[in-house]
């Protein structure tokens, strides 16, 4: 059986009376086995039974989960020969033998649960026993219940105890019509950036080394070198004739003194004396011509003659999108570590360090508990233990992560803005491609990962951890639109594709309404910042008001409350924005000012107590023997904590900026994480899947403790970035330079 493109049939049990086996089935089963010396000589059944899932220790740890052995079942093919007698019957007939992986998932009475977990709060994570079955290839999922029933499995009544079962079935991509025509259209782009590259090297390769052997000698290119007899300063009228520039002096002589054209752009430029001072500089040894000035004046050198080649035509609109695809173009662009003057140069690292800890945080999450039915650990009861540990406090704060980008995404839109408008006139125009630019910039990498992953996630990965279904990929074949348009945060919650997606939505929103606080801002501050003051607090009201009401967190999967209506919803997540938008003013009204030694001093340690208070505060209910909190704490926390935590970033921010910031500065603004830091949003899109499939595609179980997770969160962050790489040089970088050639801005510089 080939290995890729696995679909996963699925039984569940609706009634206490399982199905009856189907015809094909019965003929290749019995399980009446007394495991007579026949057993051992039959191909197919020493195979079977070594596949098969069978209890480990740990099971008072959780480790619920017989695996079996996926590989083993799914390669054997036997041959049953006629005569035989397995299990008190005589094969009649001789049969060829394939065989599947099934996963059957039972029930456990209350008493059993609390008897393994010890009463633990399992936080929504369902406790149920899985088996690995390994049938014949004739047998679906509807059969294994029947199979429960047959023999001595029958005095275990184990059929009535199925909650569902999962079979591996064979499914070929040709037949797969959405998944076939993704990876066609991802096909082609690839093909298209490398053909680019090579054309583009070879383009280059060429002019470097092909030259035309006049191409050094091109008339009519002349420039100027040094200063013309500074002391005199000529009134002569001056007339051009047959390509040669001649004086003509007030007595009537006219001196020849230049055979043709200045350089395009030439300006002319004065000493100290305010007299004219030429100062081009001859690219190869001048040929210098000679002057004569009136009244006795002595001759000096003037015009040089420059031997270099003139200046290449613009590159047509094809080579422009053959560059704009081209990795030998991409690549340089995306390594180059040069920081540019007027930029912001800490942001890079607090990017950087940002999506670590986003990543850190999903590690624990993405495919080990992140599906309530599957869970893929060995100690899902200790893990509540890794939850209320101090050190963990500052992994689950991750979350504040968001709350950085959302200020750092408010502070460059309204600092960019509002330079913007004072070099640029306000009009309908200049908002479309306000508008424009950003979907721009965010959808075309996005769509591409939505595809992707809705239609190709079942091609990438197998195994017997492997669900039946991700919903968060599944869930994008139907609400896509919702994802395009950024709403998804709104519209369909309960079934959002990519339910990390959610940021992007807000992070639009936020966006879209910025121009009603930026332009207020603009002309008449008091009221652009009155307005945005007015909706952070606006914000922190709708965040105590829905945490109250609902209450909850992330590590709760109870219910999805929390989630819909107070983590994912924008009037909850505003004030970081807000607070980014205030330092986007306060950076550019006041970019000339300093900022002082001891003021600095005194925000450092606000800043600093205030972040790690917020990061670490958690540990005041969360570890053993500790009290909950009451909803209005809580609730304060929600509220405040997301705004407090955006104010110490702009701080970081403001002072390294400033000059403040010593060793943290050198680390944030290190010329090194600018290249990451360009990678951050591919990274983002990208690294839920990566950990998916590498965990679903597991053949054992996680063990949850502080060193294991360590190590995987380091191989999730390095294949995560090389796929990265990988989206952002084809589907990223091409389509911001495709930007810059559609209003012809001279291409993507970063």
């Amino acid at each position: 059986m080939s290995r890729p493109g696995k679909w996963l049939s699925s039984y569940k049990q609706d009634r206490w009376n399982p199905p009856p086996l189907e015809g094909e089935c019965v003929e290749c089963v019995d399980l009446d086995l007394d495991l007579d010396p026949a057993f051992y000589t039959c191909d197919l059944c020493v195979p079977v039974f070594d596949a098969m899932g069978k209890p480990a220790g740990g099971i008072t740890k959780g480790n619920l989960y017989f695996l079996g052995e996926y590989e083993l079942c799914m390669s054997t093919h036997a041959h049953v020969p006629a005569g035989i007698i397995i299990g008190n019957k005589t094969r009649e007939v001789s049969r060829d033998f394939d065989t599947k992986f099934c996963r059957a998932a039972f029930n456990l009475p209350d008493s059993v649960v609390n008897a393994v977990t010890g009463g633990l709060d399992t936080r929504g994570v369902q406790i149920r026993v899985n088996w690995g079955l390994c049938l014949p290839s004739s047998c679906s999922s509807h059969d294994v219940p029947g199979l429960l029933s047959l023999g001595p499995l029958a005095q275990l009544n184990l059929s009535a105890h199925v909650y569902k079962v999962f079979c591996v079935e064979d499914h070929h991509m040709a037949d797969d019509g959405s998944a076939l025509a993704t990876a066609i259209i991802l096909g082609l782009f690839v093909v298209v950036a490398i053909f680019s590259t090579a054309v583009h090297s070879v383009s280059v390769w060429f002019r470097a080394n092909c030259k035309p052997e006049d191409s050094e000698d091109i008339a009519g290119t002349y420039e100027l070198e040094g200063a013309v007899n500074k002391g005199f300063v000529s009134d002569e009228k001056t007339t051009v004739m047959d390509g040669d520039q001649r004086t003509v002096a007030e007595n009537g002589d006219v001196q020849t003194s230049v055979v043709s054209d200045l350089p395009p752009g030439y300006m002319e430029h004065k000493n100290d004396k305010g007299l004219p001072e030429h100062v081009y500089t001859p690219l190869a040894k001048p040929e210098v011509i000679s002057v004569t000035l009136p009244n006795g004046g002595q001759n000096v050198p003037a015009f040089v003659k420059s031997e270099s080649p003139r200046r290449p035509p613009p590159p047509s609109v094809v080579e422009q999108l053959m560059k704009a695809f081209s990795l030998y173009n991409n690549v340089p662009k995306l390594v180059n570590c040069k920081k540019s003057p007027s930029a912001i140069h800490c942001i890079h690292g607090i990017r950087f360090f940002s999506i670590m800890w986003i990543i850190l945080g999903h590690t624990y999450n993405y495919g080990i508990i992140s599906v309530k039915d599957n869970p893929t650990t060995a100690n899902l009861v200790e893990a509540d233990n890794v939850i209320k540990e101090l050190s963990f406090q500052v992994v689950q704060a991750g979350d504040y992560s968001v709350d950085t980008f959302f200020m750092i995404s408010g502070m460059l839109v309204t600092w960019l803005t509002l330079k913007d408008l004072a070099k640029k006139k306000l009009s309908a125009g200049y908002l479309a491609q306000f508008v424009f630019h950003r979907f721009w910039r965010l959808t075309p990498i996005y769509m591409f990962v939505l595809a992707g992953f809705g239609c190709l996630y079942t091609y990438l990965g197998s195994g017997p951890l492997w669900p039946e279904a991700i919903k968060a990929a599944d869930m994008c074949k139907e609400n896509w639109w919702t994802n395009l348009l950024y709403v998804n945060n709104l519209v369909r919650v309960d079934d959002m594709c990519m339910g990390w997606s959610w940021y992007l939505s807000n992070d639009m929103q936020f966006y879209l309404i910025s121009p009603l606080l930026i332009i207020p801002m603009y002309f008449y501050a008091p009221i652009g910042l009155s307005l945005t003051v007015l909706l952070m607090f606006g914000g922190i009201a709708s965040a105590f008001y829905k945490e109250y009401i609902y209450g909850g967190d992330l590590f709760q999967k109870k219910d999805k409350h929390y989630w819909n209506e107070v983590y994912v919803a924008p009037w909850c997540r505003v004030s970081a924005w807000c607070v980014g938008m205030i330092l986007g003013y306060i950076m550019y009204k006041y970019k000339k000012s300093k900022l002082r030694q001891i003021p600095a001093l005194i925000g450092w340690i606000l800043a600093i107590g205030c972040g790690l208070t917020l990061s670490y505060i958690t540990y005041d209910y969360r570890k053993d023997g500790a009290h909950e909190w009451p909803r209005t704490a809580l609730a304060f926390k929600e509220a405040f904590g997301r705004p407090i935590w955006a104010i110490c970033v702009a701080w970081v921010v403001y002072a390294c900026h400033k000059g403040r910031g010593a060793v943290i500065n050198s680390i944030l603004s290190f010329g090194g994480l600018i290249p990451l830091s360009r990678l951050t949003y591919a990274a983002y899109l990208v690294h839920p899947i990566m950990m998916i499939i590498y965990v679903y595609s597991k053949r054992t179980l996680v063990y949850i403790d502080n060193f294991d997770i360590a190590y995987l969160y380091m191989g999730h962050v390095c294949t995560t970035y090389m796929a990265a790489f990988g989206l952002s040089m084809i589907f990223e970088s091409p389509f911001l330079t495709l930007e810059k050639i559609m209003f012809q801005r001279g291409g993507h510089k970063d």
